[in-house]
């Protein structure tokens, strides 16, 4: 009787650790098919995502220029994985030299719009997507105690009319080379679309 009691408990535990802890990674479609990237969690559209605050899901925390996604995994605030889809189309973004703005866009999505500076920034090449990849860190003990820690790694690709910005948030420096950040950053893919034809009549 004891045995079988134990083979139960031993069995709520595995099923328990699957459905709430140890999540299975998949691929995740974003709703307009135009890009896919593995996650252990789904992909939810959100108001706004940035790398210092992460996953904002506030109404009025909106920003009109672009289409925020974020992974999340337990609770709102634990949200490790965003893409954000910057509008190119605006006339701020094509009449400034490429350079700051993808600066710009690296600091207030990524980073620390205070603190703008990169510690790594470097090109790259991913999946045929060529752009830049940034990792902004601040120790604990960085501007003398006042402001808290930060580290992000992420990779802004300007494709024109959208750029796309795919970011993670780690808890410690190595955490930006973890496991996780490598799977979620090199399976960010652009879905090839299929142009309409139209079929004349006979």
């Amino acid at each position: 009787m004891k045995t079988a009691i134990i083979i139960v408990v031993i069995g709520f535990h595995f099923a328990a650790g699957s459905a709430f802890g140890q999540t299975q990674w998949q691929t995740y479609t974003s709703p307009d098919k135009r890009f896919s990237v593995e996650a252990p969690a789904l992909l939810r559209k959100v108001p706004s995502f940035d790398g210092e605050h992460g996953a904002n899901l506030a109404p009025d925390q909106k920003i009109s220029w672009a289409t925020c996604y974020a992974v999340i995994e337990t609770t709102p605030d634990d949200a490790r994985f965003g893409v954000v889809i910057v509008n190119g189309r605006l006339k701020v973004m094509r009449t400034r030299p490429q350079s700051k703005v993808l600066s710009y866009l690296s600091a207030v999505l990524i980073g620390d719009d205070d603190d703008p500076r990169p510690k790594i920034q470097k090109r790259i090449t991913v999946n045929g997507l060529a752009g830049n990849e940034y990792f902004h860190i601040r120790d604990e003990n960085a501007g003398g105690g006042n402001q808290s820690p930060l580290y992000t790694r992420g990779r802004i690709f300007d494709q024109g009319n959208r750029v796309y910005v795919v970011t993670f948030i780690g808890r410690d420096q190595r955490d930006l080379t973890s496991f996780d950040a490598q799977r979620f950053l090199n399976s960010f893919r652009l879905v090839k679309q299929r142009r309409r034809t139209r079929h004349a009549r006979g």
